[in-house]
């Protein structure tokens, strides 16, 4: 099964490769399913994203922007082999990431920092993931541990709409003087104004972007391994993901996608059309 939007043959030939793991050995979440998270994004992006009508192909354009790239899926692979793949790829050509746990981030831009002397992070995500007393590899320590990556700039790390938070993992934002804004923040300060401090903050600096897909209220994204209530809004989410497209992005991923939970479908296919509003959206 291929995403949607896939029409190159080759990887060579591709601008955007897509590339799926899953993999939830990461994760303790209390309910299980992120494994088939991958595939089921690739359904979604086949069954609303495209139709036929008298025979024709015809497919959802972006709200905003212009969908022409050429793009490549590349399938699954295994989360030992994430690095060796990302280091695959040249600089021309952009990753998105499916999962699978959140914990695949790390090799996503482990070995994307080879490829720049400086990366920013906007991590979006129910989990501020600042957990240090567990091991590394574990989907509630990934931003502590992409912190203390060589060429991530933990001053332009930004995580949004975090709000189940941990006392361990208050006092690690703080002494890795990381930005936070809970959900609460988006909503009563705006996204304008979160959206400002976040351009001024990255300003021209390459951006990688990490979505859990937990980040969303589960009223509207209840196909996750850890829904946590009072989570964003969809145009808030989409409005802040599409601005940061805008920006020097690098690449993206999608994590924690669980199919098991996910009513009508809804999760899915707000994973696939925000892979299509980004791209939209990229400069």
């Amino acid at each position: 099964m291929k995403f949607a939007f896939h029409n190159c043959t080759k990887k060579e030939e591709a601008e955007v490769v897509l590339v799926g793991v899953p993999d939830e050995t990461g994760s303790y979440a209390f309910r299980k399913g992120a494994s088939k998270g991958p595939n089921a994004i690739r359904k979604a992006s086949l069954d609303r994203l495209r139709f036929v009508r008298k025979g024709d192909i015809h497919y959802v354009i972006p709200e905003r922007g212009n969908f022409k790239v050429k793009f490549f899926d590349a399938g699954d692979i295994k989360k030992s082999h994430l690095s060796i793949f990302i280091d695959s790829l040249t600089e021309k050509q952009f990753p998105i990431t499916l999962g699978g746990d959140h914990s695949s981030t790390f090799f996503v831009l482990r070995s994307l920092q080879a490829k720049y002397n400086e990366i920013a992070v906007i991590y979006l995500d129910a989990h501020p993931d600042m957990v240090s007393s567990m091991h590394e590899n574990y989907y509630g320590s990934v931003a502590f541990d992409i912190a203390n990556l060589k060429h991530v700039n933990k001053n332009k790390i930004i995580e949004l709409g975090i709000r189940s938070i941990e006392a361990e993992e208050i006092k690690n934002l703080r002494k890795n003087h990381i930005s936070s804004f809970t959900a609460l923040d988006i909503y009563e300060q705006g996204v304008n104004k979160i959206f400002a401090f976040i351009k001024k903050k990255v300003d021209n600096t390459p951006l990688y972007l990490s979505i859990d897909l937990d980040v969303l209220d589960p009223a509207f994204a209840p196909g996750v391994d850890t829904p946590a209530p009072f989570g964003l809004l969809p145009n808030e989410y989409l409005s802040l993901i599409k601005r940061c497209a805008k920006l020097n992005l690098i690449g993206f991923d999608i994590m924690e996608m669980s199919p098991k939970y996910d009513k009508e479908g809804k999760t899915s296919q707000l994973a696939a059309q925000t892979i299509l509003e980004i791209l939209g959206s990229r400069r």
